[in-house]
């Protein structure tokens, strides 16, 4: 049962608003939140009290801050040519909830009405003034709707007429009458004078009553609260403090959720790869028989039968026609070493990914019972963002291609033209370095510069220029150019085509196309 917006509250936050800020001097009216219009009252006890309307659709309220600082920047002032001004008076509509302001040069009023909900101000010349955009053909309407209603500062229980209120202000003291066999006047009565309950704020449920309510009871875990106005308070700060909670719950959720997946795939993946043991011994073995007979091998045959002398037996080997006897025989010596290089970081990969998954695995089944600031904590550790926008950094990181050059400098690689586009023009920062294979078709590479003062060493560059060409057409070949510069050079227009951009400075560099053995996929979060 939540009241905090029922009329009946709302007259009691009049008679609470009386006895506070009647007799005070406005000195300024500004927003710094949409929706939200901020009046700065000052008072013996604070320069920075504010008196709070939210004016959003389905979330209206008013509060008192005793000690708000105004945004020194991002702020829009309201009603400047009004303030300084005198309270007089607060009163409320008799039967609708528009609440008044009387101050000694004209009036305020907060019209709480969902999607139309507004603070007009209407002077004594019934000139208006609003908050809010409003239909300027309906102002003589709106002025004289507002001016021609009967405003109260107090309910008169003796001469109350349930029938006069909407059912849906009625409904909740109806069900409480019938269910405690008292009658109407004494529930209203309990509204306007007793203590105020509200459960612990959560997503699906909330409480917002007087404490004598029967539904109290239902709740484990409440608060007691004098007025209405440090209730209000109060249950705003809970809210506020459990909508966060809902929303760190989702971005924790979603991204251990889509990381769990991802690390399941590759431990599958890494599985069959480790099981199929390493191919070290079957390419130094076709090295060596190449070898022993490299005067019957010559350059323009792509294979070639020759006697295995491990197995005893004759065996097919393939060749690349393009190269000589000499860089066949060294391509399956490389490929060897590759090999054990690669296995050995492939049985290592899987260990630290089986972590990983536990890890994960613990903290998603354990989300729900964090507090806010262990949520926090993580969500800074994983480097996620908390506004969640798409095509926010953190998520466009996930995809690219990541890999992490001697264990320190981080590289991305685009997959795609459009992916490429998305990595240049959105992700990549104005002096991070851009590579690409020169002349010929190819991934958009950036390496991150997390240090401005730094620049990345001569062989962190040749590293990722090499990336930059293993993921290109020139992939194949022996040595290819590759262009880099820094990301503020890289121009694109709309007139390009996806993936197309154009460089206004450029360095070149001539690497051999692969993965250097000192850089490994990024295949772990921080947690």
């Amino acid at each position: 049962m939540n009241l905090i917006r029922n009329y009946f509250y709302l007259v009691r936050c009049v008679q609470e608003l009386n006895d506070r800020l009647s007799g005070s001097v406005i000195e300024d009216i500004f927003s710094q939140e949409k929706d939200i219009i901020f009046i700065h009252i000052p008072n013996d006890k604070s320069d920075n009290q504010h008196f709070l309307f939210s004016a959003v659709s389905n979330d209206n309220y008013f509060l008192i801050k005793a000690n708000h600082k105004k945004a020194k920047k991002n702020f829009a002032k309201l009603f400047s040519d009004l303030p300084p001004l005198k309270i007089e008076s607060f009163s409320i509509a008799e039967y609708d909830r528009i609440i008044k302001l009387e101050t000694n040069t004209g009036a305020f009023y907060f019209v709480l009405r969902g999607n139309s909900s507004n603070v007009f101000y209407i002077n004594s010349n019934l000139s208006l003034s609003s908050f809010k955009k409003y239909d300027k053909e309906n102002e003589d309407r709106i002025v004289s709707e507002l001016t021609g209603l009967k405003y109260i500062a107090e309910l008169n229980l003796s001469s109350f007429d349930p029938k006069a209120y909407h059912n849906s202000v009625m409904k909740p003291f109806l069900q409480e009458s019938e269910i405690r066999n008292i009658s109407m006047e004494k529930i209203i009565a309990e509204v306007l004078n007793e203590e105020i309950s509200f459960a612990k704020y959560s997503i699906n449920d909330s409480l917002f009553c007087p404490s004598t309510f029967s539904v109290v009871n239902q709740y484990d875990e409440y608060k007691i609260l004098g007025s209405y106005l440090e209730a209000s308070d109060s249950y705003r700060t809970n809210a506020f403090y459990s909508d966060r909670k809902e929303v760190n719950r989702k971005i924790l959720t979603n991204a251990i959720s889509k990381r769990l997946e991802k690390v399941s795939n590759k431990i599958n993946e890494l599985t069959v790869r480790v099981e199929n043991k390493s191919k070290e011994e079957h390419y130094n073995k076709l090295g060596n028989i190449l070898l022993s007979n490299i005067h019957t091998l010559q350059k323009g045959i792509d294979k070639i039968e020759l006697f295995d002398f491990y197995e005893n037996n004759e065996i097919s080997i393939k060749l690349d026609s393009k190269k000589n006897p000499k860089e066949n025989i060294d391509d399956y010596f490389a490929r060897s070493k590759s090999e054990r290089i690669n296995y050995v970081k492939s049985v290592e990969l899987l260990e630290t990914l089986k972590n990983e998954y536990y890890k994960l695995h613990s903290i998603f089944e354990t989300i729900d019972e964090m507090e806010i600031e262990e949520m926090d904590g993580l969500i800074k550790r994983m480097k996620l963002t908390t506004e969640q926008k798409e095509g926010g950094e953190s998520n466009l990181q996930d995809s690219f291609r990541h890999y992490i050059i001697e264990g320190k400098y981080h590289l991305f690689v685009g997959k795609d033209n459009k992916n490429n586009d998305l990595l240049t023009t959105r992700f990549a920062k104005q002096n991070d370095y851009w590579f690409h294979a020169r002349s010929v078709p190819g991934s958009h590479v950036v390496l991150r510069v997390d240090n401005l003062k730094e620049n990345p060493p001569k062989n962190i560059l040749k590293t990722a220029a090499s990336i930059a060409a293993f993921y290109s057409k020139a992939k194949t070949a022996s040595l290819a150019p590759v262009s880099y510069t820094q990301k503020k050079y890289v121009r694109k227009n709309k007139n390009m085509s996806l993936g197309e951009v154009a460089l206004l400075k450029e360095e070149v560099l001539l690497v051999k196309p692969e993965i250097p053995s000192n850089t490994e996929p990024c295949e772990t979060i921080e947690i």
